[in-house]
Parts: C-alpha cells; sequence; structure tokens
C-alpha cells in the first residue's frame, strides 16, 4: 500500500437524477468512455427509482424523497471510490470530450474545475459573479458550485466535502484553504432555458441561494478583510480616524512634524475655510 490511501478507480461519475431521464443511457456510455477506469453512480429519489434501474440496467443509489440535486451529490460521493469526482445532472447531454475536460483539469493539478455557461443571465448568476469577485476570482465569471456539471479531486472533496450542502459557502471555503479552481466554458443547453425565472427581491431571505451567498461573502471578508487582502502601503490608517483635522499628509508621512506644519496653516481643515469665507467677505 502506498502512503496515501489507494483508491479503487480512478474517476467516479456521479448523475444527479430528477426529472429527465431520456438521456440516461447515452450519459452513461459518454461517462464509462471518460477513463478505463471508471464508475458511474446514479443517485435518484425512492419513487423513480425503479424506473432509472430499468433504463441503465444496473441498481442505483436512494436518496431521501426531499433531497436537494446537491444532497443526493453528496449521497452518491459518499459511495465513490475515485480519485476524480464528477458531478453531473440528469437533464444535460454531454459528449465524452466535453467531460474529460474536467477530468483533464484535475489531472493537471486542479482540485475544483467549474462550468461557465455562455448567454446565461438570472439573479443567481450576479450573485455567483459577485461571490467570485470578492474573492479574487474575476476570471470564473459566473461559475459555481451550484451549478453542475464540475469535477472535484479526492484532496478537495476531504477538505471542503462536508459542507458541500451549501455550495456558495463551500466554494467560499475552498478559496480560504487556498485550493486551486478552475473553469470550463461550455454553450447554453437547451434545458436551461426552461427553468422558471427568479424574481430579484430586496429581501435575501426570500431566496435561500441569495442568502446562502451573502453568508458566503460574509466568510471572504472575515478571511481577506474589507480591502480584500490589499495592504494599506505606506498610509498610516490609524490617522484616518482622527476628526476635525486635514491629515492626509501625515497619513502618508507618518512624521509628527506634520501636524506641526498644519498649526502654522491655521490647525486644520476647518479653520482654512473660514478664512477663507472671512477674506470673500472683505473683499465684497
Amino acid at each position: 500500500m502506498d502512503q496515501q490511501k489507494e483508491w479503487q478507480t480512478h474517476v467516479s461519475v456521479i448523475i444527479v437524477v430528477e426529472k429527465h431521464r431520456r438521456h440516461l443511457k447515452r450519459l452513461s456510455a459518454a461517462a464509462k468512455r471518460i477513463a478505463p477506469k471508471t464508475e458511474v453512480i446514479f443517485v435518484c429519489s425512492p419513487q423513480a427509482a425503479g424506473q432509472v434501474e430499468r433504463i441503465i440496467g444496473s441498481p442505483v443509489t436512494i436518496a431521501e424523497t426531499a433531497s436537494s440535486p446537491m444532497e443526493m451529490g453528496i449521497i452518491g460521493a459518499a459511495q465513490a471510490t475515485g480519485n476524480i469526482l464528477l458531478f453531473l445532472e440528469d437533464r444535460m447531454l454531454l459528449s465524452t470530450s466535453t467531460l474529460k475536460q474536467y477530468v483533464s483539469s484535475v489531472e493537471k493539478g486542479k482540485d475544483i474545475v467549474l462550468t461557465i455557461y455562455k448567454r446565461e443571465r438570472s439573479p443567481h448568476t450576479i450573485a455567483h459573479q459577485l461571490l467570485n469577485h470578492v474573492a479574487g476570482r474575476k476570471d470564473l465569471q459566473s461559475a459555481s458550485l451550484c451549478k453542475m456539471p464540475f469535477a472535484v479531486s479526492r484532496s478537495a472533496w476531504q477538505t471542503i466535502g462536508n459542507g458541500m450542502a451549501i455550495p456558495p459557502l463551500a466554494q467560499a471555503q475552498a478559496v480560504v484553504y487556498g485550493l486551486s479552481l478552475a473553469a470550463i466554458r461550455l454553450p447554453q443547453h437547451p434545458s436551461l432555458s426552461t427553468r422558471s425565472r427568479v424574481a430579484l427581491l430586496p429581501d435575501t431571505d426570500a431566496d435561500p441561494l441569495l442568502r446562502q451567498h451573502v453568508d458566503a461573502i460574509r466568510l471572504l471578508l472575515a478571511h481577506k478583510g474589507f480591502r480584500g487582502g490589499i495592504e494599506d502601503g505606506d498610509r498610516f490608517r490609524q490617522l484616518l480616524q482622527v476628526p476635525g483635522k486635514l491629515h492626509f499628509r501625515s497619513v502618508f508621512r507618518r512624521d509628527p512634524d506634520a501636524w506641526w506644519w498644519y498649526s502654522r496653516r491655521g490647525g486644520g481643515s476647518n479653520e482654512k475655510r473660514k478664512g477663507k469665507r472671512t477674506r470673500s467677505r472683505k473683499k465684497r
């Protein structure tokens, strides 16, 4: 045995089955062609288990009826034995070459590989973009763990897997832990246009996903600071909190003589303004 745990398969593909079942057989065939040792795990509700088993011709992993897609993915990952986990959903029929891009990126050293969809516009997309912007990863655009497909290395899953029930928070944790993130761009799938539009409400409590993004951004700000990890440089930030003084020069100089310099010129911005007003009145 190696010092690290030796996994039985190279790639584990977890397919979450909700309502769309017409592409399951072709999706399974495409997934099995990714690598010689590839296991495919189907996760569905108890009501759909019988029909899905008849379609794919093999047993499925059963989740609770009220499970979310990500919770179903977590259940499938618990059964997986591969060192690369690829998560798919039932409504998207992707080619083997496309699926190999995710696996190849992880093999090259990426911990998490997300998806950027073209022409995607929704309040949730804006939330994804904002989270990536705060994380300092504007290149990821609207890529998110909330959207399948995505691939995760086994080591990364062991780091953030317990928090994957809340995808935005797990993505923020991945940034905090220094995991390597990348994204693959895919064209908009026709099935994505069938989603119901989400109204952008002022109260984020009305939308759980938006609330989750708020919590994720709070985590990033707590880790990086409100300046996003950018240092103050030569500025003396404490002086900015002193009221009633024109202290911008001393903020940069950090020089005690700067206060003497201001006292010679009237003692601050308020005195200077009063002097200007008095002179202007005398001219009139």
